[in-house]
């Protein structure tokens, strides 16, 4: 307990000197203590840059939040009085889709390589952008009384919550199917259980279960020593279930954002994010790949390069486009939902048994559709660099391209990915459109 002690009036000093940030300051007590969670571990969930929209708000009561922003990197932070919401667009896969997918991703001779673009779900009246996904962390303090009759951490996704009364509860093994798993998922991405379980054991005073956590609670997000806290994780989404623009994995990625930067006091850069939501899905059991992450966190149209191997590395090139070009996109392009409902899960399970039967070697996937996938997106995104080609000629190069794309999609999910009624409605809009697809698996 002294050296607790000890440690939180070393970041305490440093916040009150504002001559450092939430992070570096913890960092520096850290780098003379074994308490908590190592130097190393919190210098990589702490990095500073998302380009994701991250936002720090104010209280949930009050009447104009923009009056009461607190900077996270300023030392009056109080954790009761701010909240962290993070925000994202949805994805377009372009090209490439299914190379992004683990093991394809890197048994591919030349990596796996995904062109998408980042975009917002704008009504004809809407006049700022319309980011569909998004998660907020707040706290609420707690007086001791209230303390046996409230769960000290509640999740919230959608008309699903779950509350937890004991960190027990928090440390099992985690059903995908159940009430807001991948909020749960993210928690333990961030080590949060076994910083909760560190703070209870280093806690002198004897409590119930639930008062431990909501003690805990309170001390990891720097509430004044005796406080008691309870965590409010809530997230939402516009989106329909199922509707192939990576919804799970943007969710996950802010949701790990809002953890970050509440806890943290910034939130992680984009490519500690990207491993953050890759783990995450492994938890989870439900695995997936990087595009979805990469075509959110990212902004406009870029191409995403897996390298052959592991450790999986992702790099990611944003691909510049003129207002002209972004004009033609956003007036041509329509995204209709089918009714369909696809969980992903499904149809890469699926997918990833037919092609576990190909031979080992590079050969394995000579003139294979991933290979093709892959020369698919490098050409697409070739044609929206090329200087030769003007707005109209880059446009529907890039329909063709995505007409290309379909097929090579329906050639590695096969038929279950195309469904009659999704098949009608494409043979309807065929000659209206220059470029069809459905979106991530189909």
């Amino acid at each position: 307990c002294d050296e607790t002690d000890a440690l939180l009036e070393r970041i305490r000093l440093s916040l009150l000197a504002g001559t450092c940030t939430p992070r570096q300051a913890v960092i520096d007590a850290l780098s003379v203590s074994t308490i908590f969670i190592t130097p190393a571990r919190l210098e990589q969930l702490a990095q500073t840059v998302l380009c994701v929209q991250v936002t720090p708000i104010g209280p949930r009561t009050s009447p104009d939040p923009s009056q009461v922003l607190i900077p996270c990197n300023l030392p009056c932070r109080d954790p009761f009085t701010t909240a962290w919401l993070a925000k994202a667009p949805v994805r377009i896969d372009l090209a490439g889709g299914w190379t992004d997918t683990p093991p394809i991703t890197y048994e591919l001779p030349t990596g796996g390589a995904v062109l998408n673009v980042a975009v917002s779900l704008n009504r004809p009246t809407d006049t700022t952008p319309n980011r569909p996904i998004g998660c907020v962390v707040r706290a609420v303090k707690l007086v001791e009384a209230e303390v046996p009759s409230t769960a000290p951490l509640m999740l919230y996704s959608g008309n699903q919550k779950i509350g937890f009364k004991s960190l027990e509860a928090l440390q099992r093994p985690i059903d995908p199917t159940e009430p807001c798993a991948l909020l749960i998922a993210s928690l333990v991405a961030l080590d949060v259980p076994i910083l909760l379980k560190r703070m209870i054991d280093t806690d002198t005073e004897a409590y119930s279960e639930t008062k431990d956590l909501s003690r805990a609670i309170s001390a990891l997000i720097g509430a004044p020593s005796g406080e008691f806290a309870r965590l409010e994780v809530e997230c939402r989404s516009s989106l329909p279930q199922g509707s192939g623009l990576g919804g799970s994995s943007v969710l996950a990625s802010v949701t790990l954002a809002a953890l970050h930067g509440y806890f943290f006091g910034e939130a992680p850069d984009n490519n500690r994010l990207l491993s953050l939501v890759l783990l995450t899905e492994q938890i989870l059991t439900t695995g997936g790949g990087w595009q979805d992450q990469v075509g959110s966190i990212f902004p406009g149209f870029k191409l995403g390069r897996s390298l052959h191997g592991l450790p999986l590395q992702v790099n990611v090139e944003a691909i510049a486009t003129s207002k002209a070009f972004k004009s033609i996109f956003e007036q041509r392009c329509f995204l209709i939902f089918s009714g369909k409902s696809r969980l992903a899960k499904s149809v890469l399970l699926d997918t990833l048994r037919a092609h576990s039967v190909l031979p080992l070697g590079d050969s394995a996937f000579t003139d294979h559709p991933a290979e093709n996938l892959v020369k698919g997106a490098l050409a697409a995104a070739a044609a929206l660099r090329d200087p030769q080609l003007d707005d109209e000629c880059r446009y529907s190069e890039l329909a063709s391209r995505l007409n290309d794309y379909w097929a090579l999609k329906k050639q590695m999910a096969g038929p279950s990915s195309n469904p009659d009624g999704v098949v009608r409605l494409m043979e309807a809009l065929r000659p209206i459109c220059a470029g069809l697809s459905l979106c991530c698996a189909g």
